[in-house]
C-alpha cells in the first residue's frame, strides 16, 4: 500500500457515501467506514463484510461515527444537534462511539472518528 493512499467514505447499511465496487473499479485501496446501525453492529456482519473487502482489495482506515438527530442545515443547527458537544445526547452519544469502538475492533481497525460538533471560538 501507498504510504498515503486515497480513501472514500463507504457504509455497510445506510447508503452513504460510495458503493464498495465504484472504489474497486477507480483502484481506490481504502474506506471512512460510516458506522452501520446499532442493530446491524455484529461479529456476523463484521466478518461477512471484512470477507467482501478482501474479494474487492480495500482495507477500513477509521470507522466514523454518527448520530441520529445531527443536522448540518446551518451554523445554528450544528451548534445544536451535532457530535458530543450538546449537553443533551452527550452520555447517549458518548456510549454509542463506545459500542462503535468495539464493532472497530471486529473489523481490526484501530481508529475511529467523528464530527465532535460546534466548539466555540476562544475569545482569548
Amino acid at each position: 500500500m501507498e504510504k498515503w493512499p486515497i480513501g472514500v467514505f463507504a457504509s455497510i447499511d445506510a447508503g452513504l457515501g460510495v458503493k464498495l465496487e465504484v472504489a474497486h473499479e477507480l483502484g481506490v485501496p481504502t474506506i471512512h467506514l460510516h458506522a452501520p446501525h446499532k442493530r446491524t453492529r455484529t461479529p456476523e456482519n463484521a466478518q461477512r463484510f471484512l470477507a467482501r473487502l478482501r474479494e474487492l482489495g480495500i482495507t477500513i482506515t477509521v470507522v466514523f461515527g454518527g448520530f441520529e438527530g445531527e443536522s448540518y442545515a446551518d451554523i445554528p443547527t450544528v451548534r445544536r444537534t451535532v457530535g458530543l458537544v450538546p449537553p443533551e445526547t452527550r452520555a447517549e452519544r458518548t456510549q454509542e462511539m463506545k459500542e462503535i469502538a468495539d464493532f472497530a475492533r471486529l473489523l481490526g481497525v484501530d481508529a475511529v472518528a467523528l464530527h465532535i460538533g460546534f466548539v466555540p471560538e476562544d475569545p482569548a
